[in-house]
């Protein structure tokens, strides 16, 4: 609830003859990806509405490229699948350093990297993609102050009611996130003890995989001028007053391998 953390202060704000227009993206609202088990996974994947053989594809093809050996998993992927492609890359056998890197891996498509957006005449509504939703840079807990309702059952085990309870309690009295009335939770004890009634294995894994701070943030700064638009990305670590860039880079596009088949 502090005043940056709404991206409401820098919207097309003035500069010069040009604007420029910053948003910061908790990296510690997401999943991290090197962190996650099969469980946490593919639970994403089942809320995300993913097919189950698609998922159990990508599940075991993203456990493959981040473990250090070249024995592939029932439905994974090692170096000898994707030497088979065009053109062909070597698994990393190492932890994503980047989330872009998910492209690379046997399964994921750019509709399920990317989202979906919402289809009327299908009457679908729009589908997050793992792009927004997982991180390479964060910590090994989940904020549950700022996780998404997704995260909070994919990555926390909540169920449905739980979720809901949970939002309405994090968005105070008027049901807006980022206003004054607003209610974070102060303490994973005040969390745990909110949802009430759970088992004390369950409340002992939640003090493990969630927090009620972030320390990961990433920035994505725009300036246009003259219509000419240029973004800068900084992901950063803060720790009190200190700050540390964890990584950076200018207008990132990365590519999908199945782009370069004929």
């Amino acid at each position: 609830n502090q005043a940056w953390a709404t991206n409401d202060l820098y919207i097309d704000h003035p500069l010069g003859e040009g604007t420029y227009t910053v948003n910061v993206t908790d990296e510690e609202s997401k999943m991290p990806i090197n962190l996650a088990s099969h469980d946490q996974l593919a639970k994403l994947f089942e809320v995300l509405g993913v097919d189950p053989s698609d998922s159990d594809v990508i599940v075991d093809s993203v456990a493959d490229w981040i473990d250090g050996d070249d024995l592939h998993l029932l439905n994974g992927a090692e170096s000898d699948y994707y030497m088979s492609l065009s053109p062909p890359y070597r698994a990393k056998n190492a932890p994503l350093d980047r989330v872009e890197e998910l492209l690379m891996i046997r399964g994921v498509t750019p509709e399920i990297y990317y989202g979906l957006p919402a289809d009327e005449k299908a009457k679908q509504d729009a589908r997050p993609g793992l792009k927004d939703l997982v991180t390479a840079n964060a910590a090994p807990q989940v904020n549950v102050n700022t996780a998404s309702p997704l995260m909070l059952e994919a990555w926390l085990g909540l169920d449905e009611a739980q979720v809901q309870a949970v939002v309405n309690r994090r968005d105070g009295a008027d049901g807006v996130a980022g206003t004054d009335d607003d209610r974070p939770f102060q303490t994973i004890d005040e969390f745990v003890g909110f949802l009430g009634g759970i088992a004390q294995q369950q409340a002992g894994q939640l003090r493990q995989i969630a927090t009620v701070s972030s320390a990961f943030f990433t920035i994505t700064s725009t300036g246009n001028s003259g219509g000419v638009k240029r973004t800068i990305l900084a992901t950063l670590r803060r720790d009190g007053a200190n700050i540390t860039v964890r990584s950076d880079g200018v207008d990132v596009e990365f590519f999908h391998p199945e782009s370069f088949r004929p």
